[in-house]
């Protein structure tokens, strides 16, 4: 989809932060600045290591900062609860855990593409994010995208994949 996964860069080699219609893929630790996320996810990642005898790992997911037609879009998958008043943005809700669970609020989840949003984590990403360079009926079409993404129940394995 992407035309370059490479950052894009000026003449002195640094990312051109002026560049228009790219995203900006941010891998950030699960449950950063948080909690309840980041103890639950860490006891699962435990548990999971445990059963498949290798080391844990440290969890991460990636949020998106795509920017196209002047604005900014972060895209990201959020507990339901816990975000700020005027998040908004939301193109897709699915259950946490069980499907039943979806019921309540607390076991939901949210991919989000929030005008001018925030994203409240970057400040413990693993790493600078990788740049990637769209055109804007690229970067339109990935917005359009956003309402068909699977509606999976997060933290159960999908089949083929054998992860979640």
């Amino acid at each position: 989809m992407a035309d370059a996964v490479t950052p894009a860069t000026g003449d002195d080699g640094a990312v051109d932060a002026e560049s228009t219609d790219r995203a900006e893929l941010w891998w950030l630790p699960v449950g950063a600045g948080g909690v309840v996320v980041a103890r639950t996810s860490g006891w699962w990642e435990l548990l999971s290591a445990r059963h498949d005898r290798r080391a844990p790992q440290q969890l991460v997911h990636a949020a998106l900062e795509l920017f196209t037609d002047g604005g900014r879009f972060v895209i990201e998958m959020t507990p339901q609860w816990g975000q700020p008043q005027d998040a908004s943005g939301v193109v897709v809700t699915g259950p946490v855990g069980l499907r039943a669970l979806g019921r309540f609020r607390l076991f939901r989840y949210e991919v989000r593409a929030w005008p001018e949003g925030i994203l409240p984590d970057r400040a413990y990403a693993v790493a600078p994010p990788t740049v990637i360079t769209l055109g804007r009926t690229r970067a339109h079409a990935l917005l359009d995208a956003l309402p068909d993404i699977p509606r999976h129940t997060w933290g159960r394995v999908v089949p083929p994949t054998g992860d979640m």
